[in-house]
């Protein structure tokens, strides 16, 4: 699917690949699992869920259908994250209120705080 190369990821971007991170090790995925349940390879799977390469719409949307939550909530709980501070220096537990908040509202489920 990657066409080119993308910019270095924004803060967004890499607080997307924090809550998409957390989203997977609730629900007892690995990266490469998730990465090939996606469509991704390994190695674009990778640099998306370590946050070092900006995000496509469509990968974005891939990973979500994956996980069973919607693209705009998990980009929701990215924001919540990149305004409340440095993103590089939040912890897992901020992690997991921001996507608490945002993503598993509907779902009716909770994220194991670390």
């Amino acid at each position: 699917m990657r066409r080119g190369v993308n910019p270095e990821p924004n803060d967004l971007s890499r607080a997307v690949s924090r809550v998409v991170r957390l989203l997977m090790e609730a629900d007892g995925l690995s990266a490469r699992g998730l990465a090939a349940e996606s469509g991704l390879t390994k190695d674009t799977g990778r640099l998306l869920f370590n946050g070092t390469t900006s995000w496509t719409v469509p990968e974005l949307d891939q990973v979500c259908e994956v996980l069973d939550v919607k693209a705009s909530e998990v980009v929701a709980a990215g924001e919540t994250l990149r305004d409340s501070g440095d993103v590089s220096a939040l912890t897992q537990d901020a992690v997991a209120r921001a996507a608490h908040d945002h993503v598993h509202r509907e779902r009716g489920s909770t994220i194991r705080e670390h």
